[in-house]
């Protein structure tokens, strides 16, 4: 079984997001930190992570304030502002990363893909 960040995990008895998945500690959007090697994950929902490439159109739908808390860069009043303008951004960049997976660039701020949508298309007004 290979769990990776965004799958839903159960852990301490609580249904909870892996918001980083390294070799010898993961992090947990409810519980925190843990020692990989002392602990047991119950695999709850695997998602599945869209294909994203630079220069698509998505949309970043709201997540639960725990994983804002736990997320892997500071959640500042711009990323808020990208949920709730309800409109399509422009990912910027991609990163690759060894802990986080794939981590999206859009407008200065950082994603992670298991709660970006893409969109077909964006018409210029």
């Amino acid at each position: 079984m290979h769990i990776k960040v965004g799958d839903i995990v159960r852990y301490g008895g609580v249904n909870q997001r892996i918001m980083m998945r390294g070799q010898y500690i993961s992090r947990l959007s409810t519980y925190g930190v843990i020692d990989n090697s002392l602990c047991h994950l119950d695999l709850v929902e695997s998602v599945t992570l869209p294909h994203l490439e630079v220069g698509d159109w998505v949309l970043v739908n709201n997540i639960p304030i725990q994983e804002k808390n736990a997320y892997p860069t500071p959640w500042y009043g711009g990323c808020e502002e990208i949920i709730t303008s309800g409109r399509p951004h422009q990912i910027e960049a991609i990163y690759n990363t060894i802990d986080y997976g794939r981590v999206i660039k859009i407008d200065e701020h950082m994603f992670l893909p298991y709660h970006l949508t893409p969109t077909n298309s964006y018409d210029m007004i």
